[in-house]
């Protein structure tokens, strides 16, 4: 056997052992590394999903709020048309039998 011989099997040797304990602890790492990937999936699908829920309830809320907003301007339009000064004079005059004064009221102060 000559020397070149017995360094390459030497190699060979140290190098199948050395695969053996990466293969090994590599193994641990692939594990780690799917079960990190793993994770990481299901938290971005959840966190998906649940953005996907608060878009669905924040746009029914603000359809809600325009309709409130909507409602709110028919019932201000309705109580200028309920305060406006002819309607109260009508029903003051009809109803009431109140009749206009002829001269302005008298300040007392």
């Amino acid at each position: 056997m000559s020397k070149f011989n017995i360094k390459e099997r030497f190699l060979e040797t140290e190098l199948a052992e050395f695969g053996r304990k990466w293969l090994n602890l590599n193994r641990w790492t692939i594990f780690s590394f799917v079960l990190v990937i793993s994770l990481a999936t299901v938290f971005y699908v959840n966190n998906v999903v649940k953005v996907s829920y608060l878009m669905k309830k924040v746009q029914t809320l603000k359809k809600v709020k325009q309709e409130s907003i909507n409602l709110n301007k028919i019932y201000e339009a309705e109580l200028i048309k309920l305060q406006s000064a002819e309607r109260i004079t009508f029903i003051a005059e009809t109803k009431l039998m109140m009749t206009k004064a002829s001269k302005a009221p008298i300040n007392l102060h």
